[in-house]
């Protein structure tokens, strides 16, 4: 270990002294790639089951160094440093959550620093406009990891990243297309994880994204008053209530809703539906009332992706077999047709027959509205009329008349059955989603014992 240190130091040494002359003259190291090469050759072969010495960290420290000389890294090899360093790091034994502090959590806090400022150094370097949303896509790896310390050290880094990202953005700044609705979208249904510090990191990075939207567009800037609260909102989310933490995620949601530029609704929805299934149930339910938030605060900007929208719903409705988030993602038919009744209902029309379980429920959605008997009169209004004519509607009719009556025998929306449909004790049967307007998160939403507010 000795003389793989002194290896390392060596390198540091002489990529220190390549920049300290390079500022008079430039100056090049030929073997520049080799010994980068030799670098994450030896943070590879450090043990992951545990952080026994410094090496880790000193290799990190040289890599920093040693890519400040010139020449510039290509993307590939600054994308291969990136994954190699994180995964090095992250997949450490947890020692967060420990109450010790000892040699070995000492070590692992300055490696962890280290990691955020080699991380931060290689997105500086990197000069493509869409560097934040490659780190993202490195990251996300991890941030779906279902032990809970490897998502917190992701969440860390992200937050970390998009702070001094956010310090080097001005009005000229070259923002690709859709970069704020897939980092909102992946990174809000954080905001209800178990864990407190990653529920806190989600908000203050999805803070410094809304920071970046000002930065860019600096006529909307923010007043004292919506700052403030946004930090209030970023407080709430570390509480032990579950329904407090709830209520700071929608209206994390809101904000995040009002800032989505009309063109980035669509990339928005299938970034938020993407993420149901990878980390857990209360992040599961987060999303979809994110979206649930979305339909309701931008209803005026969608006459024109309502058929969009709800072949989302209809492919993520497709894929979970869990009758309370496909009651949740049913419910966004309604939501749609609170104010574009028309297009859903055409939609719906256009489903080939016999109906399937999925059509069904959609349509199940929208009989248990208030709104109901405008839907049927919409429906006999498309009827066509005469003889021939209502021969070949005929099927079609039953059909959708079946679907809407409440003796169709399971094709009511999970999301509306009562506690003894569902296979609940009737004193446990709180509906999922309170009346529109204003969700509520249900007890239980996040796992009992892990709604702790701790923190990192």
């Amino acid at each position: 270990m000795a003389l793989t240190l002194r290896f390392i130091e060596s390198i540091s040494a002489v990529s220190l002294a390549v920049q300290r002359s390079g500022e008079s003259q430039p100056h090049q190291l030929p073997h520049k790639q080799e010994l980068l090469s030799q670098l994450l050759e030896i943070i590879k072969a450090e043990p992951r089951s545990s952080l026994l010495s410094p090496v880790l960290q000193e290799a990190m420290v040289a890599i920093r160094h040693l890519s400040k000389v010139k020449q510039p890294l290509s993307c590939e090899k600054n994308q291969e440093l990136m994954e190699q360093c994180l995964d090095s790091v992250f997949s450490l034994p947890l020692q967060e959550l420990t109450e010790d502090v000892g040699p070995v959590q000492t070590l692992y806090a300055s490696t962890m620093a280290t990691l955020e400022g080699l991380m931060q150094m290689l997105l500086e370097e990197d000069e493509m406009p869409e560097r934040l949303q490659r780190i993202f896509r490195l990251l996300q790896r991890w941030l779906v990891s279902k032990q809970v310390w490897e998502r917190a050290r992701a969440m860390r880094v992200s937050t970390h990243l998009l702070k001094a990202y956010l310090q080097t953005v001005t009005i000229t700044t070259l923002i690709p297309p859709g970069q704020f609705s897939s980092l909102a979208g992946m990174l809000g249904p954080y905001t209800c994880d178990s864990l407190g510090s990653i529920r806190q990191g989600a908000g203050d990075a999805i803070g410094c994204l809304l920071d970046i939207q000002v930065a860019k567009q600096p006529w909307t800037l923010r007043d004292r008053d919506k700052q403030w609260a946004l930090r209030r909102v970023c407080q709430e989310l570390q509480s032990a209530d579950p329904e407090e933490v709830w209520d700071a995620s929608i209206k994390l949601a809101k904000m995040v809703s009002r800032a989505l530029p009309k063109a980035e609704i669509l990339p928005f929805t299938q970034t938020l539906l993407e993420s149901l299934g990878a980390v857990s149930r209360a992040c599961d339910q987060a999303s979809v009332l994110w979206f649930h938030t979305l339909l309701t605060d931008r209803a005026s900007d969608l006459k024109d992706t309502v058929q969009a929208i709800l072949s989302i719903t209809s492919t993520y409705l497709r894929c979970t077999d869990d009758p309370e988030l496909r009651g949740l993602l049913a419910q966004a038919v309604s939501l749609l047709a609170q104010h574009h009744q028309e297009a859903v209902v055409t939609y719906l029309l256009q489903r080939p027959l016999p109906l399937d379980k999925d059509s069904k429920e959609l349509w199940a959605a929208l009989a248990a509205e208030d709104f109901s008997q405008d839907i049927l009169k919409d429906l006999l209004d498309q009827i066509p009329r005469g003889p021939a004519a209502e021969q070949r509607a005929e099927t079609q009719e039953v059909a959708v008349a079946n679907s809407l009556s409440p003796d169709s025998g399971g094709t009511q929306s999970s999301a509306h059955q009562g506690p003894a449909e569902r296979g609940q004790d009737p004193g446990q049967g709180a509906r999922l989603v309170p009346p529109r307007g204003s969700p509520q998160l249900p007890r239980g939403c996040l796992p009992a014992g892990e709604s702790s507010g701790a923190s990192e």
